[in-house]
């Protein structure tokens, strides 16, 4: 009897110490493993490259109208002019007499340029409200004028110059007055001066041709007139100076 207590005894305490021995599991039952970040055998994320923005393109300048040549089939002359321009005729009393004037006109219809053949008879008188101009020439370009004969000196007996274009201001007080012109002579300086060429197609004495902006210049009435000597001097840089240069200079004359 006391044997059978004595094992008994000894199987209990061999389960206890089983028991105690068992070594716990390192997660809980259930538990997932999450990968670490730093793992090197992890795949990154390939980002996509942004599309290119596209390079704006320029569209072509567009091509200029071409000029073409006009005048009038009872005068003496004729210039290349823009699309839309035109030369208009003026009829006078002296048409038989060979005489011809024109205007060059814009396409709003408002006169540019002038134009007279056989001009004579020029004077005036000056008055007190008329300032003296001193001419500069902001502007001189040689001229080829086909059919153009010029008279060999001016009325005081100067000789004249070569055919030019010229661009010519005065300083005014308050501004400046300019002009565009053809010209073989240079006027003195007084109340006011005439664009002409000297000669014609037939050159004969008092005989001269007026290709200009303005026939006569002065100080009160007549000329291109600015606020100040800086705009006179800026219109040269403008398209509408280039044009009206453009046009004097294509002129031609015939008999």
């Amino acid at each position: 009897m006391r044997t059978i207590l004595t094992c008994a005894a000894a199987v209990l305490c061999s389960a206890i110490l089983l028991t105690g021995c068992a070594t716990e599991p390192s997660t809980a039952p259930g538990a997932t493993s999450t990968p670490s970040t730093s793992d090197p055998s992890a795949t990154p994320t390939e980002t996509s490259e942004p599309a290119p923005t596209p390079e704006p393109t320029t569209p072509p300048e567009p091509t200029p109208e071409p000029w073409d040549r006009a005048g009038d089939a009872a005068g003496p002359v004729s210039f290349e002019l823009p699309s839309g321009w035109s030369l208009v005729r003026l009829p006078s009393a002296y048409d038989e007499m060979g005489f011809f004037q024109a205007q060059i006109v814009d396409p709003d219809g408002a006169a540019q340029l002038y134009f007279s053949n056989r001009v004579t008879g020029l004077g005036g008188a000056c008055t007190p409200e008329m300032a003296t101009l001193h001419i500069e020439e902001l502007d001189a370009e040689p001229v080829e004028i086909a059919g153009f004969v010029p008279e060999p000196t001016d009325e005081a007996g100067a000789p004249t110059t070569d055919a030019r274009f010229v661009y010519r201001v005065s300083n005014l007080g308050d501004g400046a007055v300019a002009s565009l012109s053809l010209a073989n002579f240079t006027p003195r300086d007084s109340c006011m001066y005439y664009n002409r060429l000297l000669g014609g197609t037939g050159a004969t004495p008092s005989n001269s041709v007026v290709a200009a902006d303005w026939m006569q210049v002065d100080s009160t009435s007549s000329g291109r007139v600015f606020a100040s000597r800086a705009e006179a001097e800026a219109f040269m840089q403008t398209e509408e100076y280039a044009t009206l240069k453009r046009i004097l200079m294509s002129m031609r004359l015939q008999a």
